[in-house]
């Protein structure tokens, strides 16, 4: 999915790249950037749904379009053709999982295909955007029990500090090393439940399957409520538990061997973002 633009972030009202109709497709100009999986040879093709505006449009994100612009483009026959006009400028130097390429891809007249109907694209990609958020979450909440297992036993290996009267004693531990694994195991617990009622209620198309047309509504709305908070609550403690479990292993957790920041920067890379970037962000030339 291509959305953002140097200069349209989460607003999607500024939304630059055009497309001009020529007979049974469209010519699509312009960039997109923090496309994950942009550019890959893990496929012989890649098929891009770009967001963008057929001439004579309405302004702002009642004119946008959505337009499925492949790599290769494809013969009559199913086999690949020429190479479209979309290129890789450049792969995102990033925070966390290296090995996912974030491009930024420039289209000069690209052959793309109307998704839909002209002007309808935001409606388009929110059915995409939805799943992609419960995804997130889902993400985010995934073995949640490794950065809290990990502290957890940590803590209880590594005795240390003295009584109050100041003998050894064989040693203790500092009272918050001793709460805060335990309270992230009821965080994580909380999250359980959450994610296994949003699964019941509305995942795995549930709601288009529940019996009577109030149950659907009911679960839709549900659904509707639950998935920015499954988004934004899940990835969120999901880094809070990961940061306590660096704080619990001290100054061991800053080093790699104890597998303590692996979590840390795993959960950073689903949090979400406000996407702000400066004003002098590449532009197309």
């Amino acid at each position: 999915m291509n959305l953002t633009e140097p200069q349209a972030g989460s607003d999607l009202a500024l939304v630059r790249t055009k497309a001009v109709r020529e007979g049974d497709h469209y010519r699509v100009s312009g960039q997109k950037i923090f496309i994950t999986y942009g550019e890959h040879d893990l496929a012989e093709n890649i098929i891009h749904l770009v967001l963008g505006r057929v001439e004579g449009a309405p302004e702002g994100v009642r004119g946008i379009s959505m337009f499925l612009v492949p790599k290769f483009l494809v013969n009559a026959d199913g086999s690949l053709g020429q190479r479209n006009e979309v290129q890789c400028a450049s792969i995102e130097h990033k925070l966390g999982i290296h090995a996912s390429p974030t491009a930024v891809l420039v289209y000069e007249n690209a052959v793309g295909y109307l998704v839909g109907e002209e002007n309808h694209g935001l409606e388009y990609m929110f059915i995409m955007m939805n799943l992609a958020r419960f995804a997130v979450g889902m993400e985010g909440s995934r073995s949640p029990s490794a950065p809290t297992s990990r502290p957890l036993a940590y803590a209880k290996e590594r005795v240390q500090s003295r009584d109050v009267r100041g003998r050894r004693q064989g040693g203790d531990h500092h009272p918050p090393s001793r709460r805060a694994p335990h309270a992230d195991e009821h965080e994580v617990a909380d999250r359980g439940d959450a994610r296994a009622r949003l699964r019941r209620r509305g995942g795995g198309g549930q709601v288009a399957e529940a019996p009577g047309q109030g149950e659907r509504a009911r679960n839709q709305a549900f659904v509707d409520l639950m998935i920015p908070i499954v988004k934004g609550w899940f990835t969120e403690t999901g880094i809070e538990v990961a940061s306590t479990g660096i704080q619990v292993h001290g100054g061991m957790g800053f080093i790699e061997e104890t597998g303590a920041a692996q979590h840390l920067r795993d959960r950073e890379e689903s949090r979400p973002s406000t996407k702000a970037r400066p004003e002098s962000r590449r532009t197309t030339s």
